[in-house]
């Protein structure tokens, strides 16, 4: 299998993972996921992060995807010596959240 075809392969599972995950009923894995861009970006209202991230250390599978963005985004950090713009940062959100949610289905 080449590399691209076991991150996809492993990124399949992580989704798998997140559907099956229920540890809250007043915040699902899909809320994490749905969310995740906006609470790391600190735009979600602080009682609602507080839920999401409530959910988060409970939730192994989660906490895994929290921890996976958060590195993605200190790497790319590292990487880039200036910011892309915004409408750029943007276009690559919205498709990374139109492939987790095509993943759903």
């Amino acid at each position: 299998m080449m590399d691209s075809d076991k991150q996809d392969q492993k990124i399949d599972e992580l989704v798998d993972q997140l559907v099956e995950c229920s540890s809250n009923p007043d915040c699902g894995c899909s809320d994490v996921v749905e969310s995740l861009f906006e609470l790391l970006d600190h735009q979600v209202p602080e009682e609602r992060a507080q839920v999401l991230y409530s959910h988060g250390e409970e939730c192994p599978h989660c906490s895994e995807q929290i921890a996976a963005e958060m590195k993605i985004r200190e790497i790319v950090r590292r990487s880039c010596c200036e910011e892309a713009p915004a409408e750029l940062r943007t276009r690559i959100s919205r498709l990374v959240v139109q492939y987790r949610y095509e993943s759903y289905e």
